[in-house]
């Protein structure tokens, strides 16, 4: 890359980390009201098809009950793509030590889907240790990716060698489809403790109604 692209890409980052807004004077940042919202609205996300590592297609809702957690990637990110895969692969051994495998389950969505084939999803997920069941590494269809980016509200910006400049955080979906938080990506204790209460609290939920 350029000096030329690479001041481009780092005015870029900055413009994505530093724009700032007057959201109640609650949030300094784009991102840090994109986080506000979310927490307030909890939207509910498009129930799209994705298709794994392997072929196979899963939905983002779960029809099981899981927490569902996602990130964002393109495999072929040379850092920060690669730098998050080894968060999740700490979440994912973090769940299974936990014995959460059956009630959470991560994706990692790629947003550059034509390029992101099933080898490539393969390979990103055998160089993270992603097993395909805690933690799956997934793309859209084309066609689904810009409602799937709107939806979480994810900016994605072509650095124009081949790369890309995004949002890089772990959302997290409850049971019912709804994003309720979004958090850093490298947070994974901070995770692990907003999946904790939120089961916690499914479990209050359904002791009170048996009592009723």
């Amino acid at each position: 890359m350029s000096a030329f692209k690479a001041n481009i890409v780092i005015i870029l980052i900055g413009s994505l980390v530093l724009w700032f807004t007057t959201d109640g004077l609650q949030a300094l940042t784009s991102e840090g009201a994109r986080r506000l919202e979310v927490t307030k609205l909890r939207p509910m996300m498009p129930n799209i098809a994705l298709e794994t590592m392997s072929g196979a297609y899963i939905k983002l809702q779960s029809e099981n009950g899981y927490i569902t957690i996602v990130e964002f990637i393109y495999t072929t990110c040379p850092f920060i793509c690669q730098v998050d895969g080894d968060h999740l692969a700490r979440l994912q051994h973090e769940i299974k030590k936990k014995n959460l495998q059956g009630k959470v389950r991560i994706f990692s969505i790629s947003f550059d889907p034509l390029k992101d084939n099933i080898e490539e999803l393969s390979y990103y997920a055998k160089r993270h240790n992603a097993d395909g069941m805690v933690w799956t590494i997934v793309r859209p269809k084309i066609e689904d990716l810009p409602d799937l980016l709107k939806a979480f509200g994810v900016i994605v910006i072509s650095d124009e060698d081949g790369g890309y400049v995004h949002n890089s955080a772990m959302h997290i979906i409850d049971q019912r489809g709804n994003l309720t938080s979004i958090l850093d990506s490298n947070d994974v204790q901070g995770t692990l403790k907003t999946i904790e209460q939120m089961l916690q609290g499914v479990q209050m939920l359904q002791v009170e109604r048996i009592r009723q």
